[in-house]
């Protein structure tokens, strides 16, 4: 919303898109709430209390009345249903404890959870963040030996792609998230991993590498909370790390740091897609944290889209079962 206590300041959104002004006046708002005054009313609006009167005449549905300014992600995201269009992969991690990791993707793209550990109820927990899809659990990788080992190769050469999932970590090793490809020539792999090199970039925030390059984002998140992470790299024509959007939470990341590199990922002699550890050369790097709910899409998701897979923002004070949104900062 905007930064003052004036008429001037309301910002309207309609469909998801900032309204221009067309008329405004500088009046300073001071709502008056209980007492005389009436409570809030849908459909009609009361002028000279307590009387009702200017009664609307059309449909209104899903009201929603928050205590603070949404950003234009989150209203956004208020009218765009999570898509399934374009996903290849999805791992909710919702199966409970043992090897077995279903996906629940078209293609069927199963994993098996790998571990030393010989106790089935090691490397799961049920403390999952809170998503749209009401995930009641999450995996716990040691950082030694623990990973799930999928059969899906992953997207390959230049084509569009977003990797997105839910990580809590204290974790700025140098280990992998989600991780495909070839290694060992430059552009043929995409690794995704929180930021060790503090002097490539912010450390501890998302990065998507390449071989010979990457592009890291500026949110910390590893600081032992949940965020949502989206990776998106769109077919724009000229197959670029450097093309890569980063979103934590829902919202545009501000690039950190860039070592611009062609991607051509290789899923024909390159590794299959691993969750929890990536392979670095002969090097193998683990994760220690939790992850919940992968998915990876052949399409470049777009803000909207990424924004759905968020939870409803917080701050939701009224709820009453076309989106028109009301901002005032």
């Amino acid at each position: 919303g905007g930064d003052g206590g004036d008429n001037a300041d309301v910002q309207h959104y309609v469909d998801g898109v900032l309204e221009a002004p067309t008329g405004t006046t500088d009046e300073p708002i001071n709502t008056g709430i209980g007492g005389d005054f009436p409570l809030v009313s849908i459909g009609v609006r009361r002028q000279s209390p307590p009387a009702l009167e200017n009664f609307m005449n059309g449909w209104i549905d899903d009201v929603r009345m928050y205590d603070r300014a949404l950003s234009e992600a989150e209203i956004q995201s208020l009218g765009t249903t999570p898509t399934t269009d374009g996903m290849v992969a999805y791992w909710a991690f919702d199966d409970g404890p043992g090897s077995e990791i279903a996906s629940e993707s078209i293609a069927q793209n199963n994993g098996t959870l790998i571990s030393d550990i010989t106790d089935p109820t090691i490397g799961w927990s049920d403390d999952a963040p809170s998503t749209p899809f009401g995930q009641t659990s999450s995996v716990v990788f040691n950082g030694t030996d623990s990973l799930i080992q999928t059969e899906f190769a992953g997207i390959g050469e230049a084509n569009a792609r977003t990797v997105a999932f839910w990580v809590k970590t204290e974790d700025v090793a140098n280990h992998g998230l989600v991780a495909w490809g070839d290694s060992t020539a430059d552009g043929e792999k995409y690794h995704l991993r929180v930021n060790s090199a503090e002097a490539n970039g912010p450390l501890g925030a998302i990065r998507t590498e390449v071989q010979g390059g990457y592009n890291i984002g500026t949110a910390n998140i590893a600081d032992g909370q949940w965020h949502h992470v989206a990776s998106v790299f769109p077919d724009d024509g000229s197959a670029n790390v450097e093309d890569v959007l980063h979103y934590v939470d829902g919202v545009l990341d501000v690039a950190g740091g860039v070592n611009p590199v062609g991607i051509n990922t290789d899923i024909i002699d390159g590794d299959l897609l691993t969750i929890g550890r990536r392979t670095q050369g002969t090097s193998q790097n683990y994760f220690n944290g939790q992850l919940a709910d992968v998915r990876v899409y052949d399409v470049a998701l777009t803000a909207e889209q990424v924004a759905a897979l968020v939870p409803e923002p917080s701050g939701l004070l009224l709820t009453a079962l076309g989106l028109l949104a009301m901002a005032i900062g």
